[in-house]
């Protein structure tokens, strides 16, 4: 609960880092999604899908060390 209330009063004081993550992540995600847009529905495009899905793995996994100051 007190890291709840600690993290609460951080966002207040200090919302750009929060608001310029979601603004960074909605654009990854409109490009990312842009890339899915004309794709076929054959096996001809599985490479360009799994592609798209490990960086988005990646990008998932590696966003908390971009946080670090």
């Amino acid at each position: 609960m007190i890291c709840l209330r600690r993290g609460l009063q951080r966002l207040r004081n200090l919302p750009g880092p929060a608001i310029g993550s979601i603004v960074a992540n909605g654009i990854l995600a409109l490009v990312i999604g842009s890339v899915y847009y004309n794709l076929p529905g054959t096996s001809d495009s599985m490479d360009k899908r799994a592609l798209l899905i490990f960086l988005s793995v990646l990008l998932t996994a590696l966003s908390p060390s971009f946080e670090v100051r």
